[in-house]
């Protein structure tokens, strides 16, 4: 489990507002890895890449579960970062 603070963009209108998430490592590769949160209201999906130890940047997607499948609608996207210590 690890711990992302960062900004939400909300699309198409780039409204922003911060965000704390606990994401679950999926894959993990050297300096590369897949994540996911399990949150009650919201589908959340990250790719991390380790800049310079204990820093890794996330870059990801979000969107409500009840609107997961609606195409008409857009994801968020997650810009964030963890640290690891």
């Amino acid at each position: 489990m690890k711990n992302v603070s960062g900004i939400r963009l909300t699309l198409p209108d780039f409204q922003g507002k911060d965000f704390t998430y606990e994401v679950y490592p999926v894959y993990e590769k050297d300096w590369f890895s897949l994540n996911i949160a399990l949150d009650a209201a919201d589908f959340i999906a990250t790719a991390a890449i380790e800049v310079k130890p204990p820093v890794c940047f996330h870059i990801g997607i979000a969107k409500k579960w009840q609107y997961l499948f609606d195409f008409k609608r857009y994801f968020d996207l997650l810009i964030g970062f963890e640290f690891r210590f």
